[in-house]
C-alpha cells in the first residue's frame, strides 16, 4: 500500500534512532492484513538480525536469499547468518521511516529509509515471498542516501 503525502506528512517526526523495538518502524497507519504480515515479519526479521540470533532471522529469510549492501557486496543467507552469528552483543536498532509495502499474490516489494545510529542514511529495497501464511526475505538492497552540501 503507497501511504499518501498527506497520511506521511501528518505523522510525528522519527524518534531518535536506535529507539526501542516498539517503535523503530515509522509510518505505520492502518494497512490491509497481508501488508500487516509483511511490516510484521520486518519488525521479527530485524530484532533478530540485532539480538544476534541467526537461527531466527534464518527462519525469516528465504533460501536463495541475497544481501546487497551500500559499498556493492553481496551475501548469500549463509554468510549473513555466519556474520549475524559472530556478532558478541546486541546492536542498536536503526529508525525505518518512509515505508512502503506492495503486494503482488505470494510476492511483495517493500522500500524503506533507514536512518542506522551511525550518521549514514540508506533507501532499501526488500523483496518478500510468501510461504503459506509465513512471509520471508528474498532480497535486501540498500544505497546510501546522498547528503545535502553542509550535512
Amino acid at each position: 500500500m503507497a501511504f499518501s503525502n498527506a497520511s506521511i506528512a501528518s505523522r510525528p517526526a522519527p524518534t531518535r534512532p536506535g529507539a526501542d523495538e516498539a517503535t523503530f518502524i515509522k509510518d505505520q497507519v492502518t494497512q490491509p492484513a497481508a501488508e500487516t504480515a509483511v511490516v510484521d515479519a520486518l519488525r521479527a526479521l530485524v530484532r533478530a538480525e540485532h539480538a544476534p540470533d541467526a537461527n531466527a532471522w534464518g527462519a525469516l529469510t528465504d533460501e536463495h536469499f541475497w544481501a546487497i549492501s551500500p559499498i556493492g557486496s553481496k551475501d548469500a543467507k549463509g554468510v549473513r547468518m555466519a556474520q549475524i552469528g559472530r556478532q558478541r552483543t546486541a546492536t542498536p536498532l536503526s529508525t525505518v521511516r518512509d515505508l512502503q509495502v506492495r503486494i503482488y499474490g505470494d510476492l511483495a516489494i517493500m522500500r524503506y529509509v533507514q536512518e542506522p545510529v551511525t550518521p549514514r542514511r540508506a533507501r532499501g529495497t526488500r523483496l518478500w515471498v510468501r510461504h503459506g501464511t509465513e512471509w520471508q526475505q528474498a532480497l535486501n538492497h540498500q544505497t546510501f542516501m546522498t547528503e545535502p552540501a553542509g550535512k
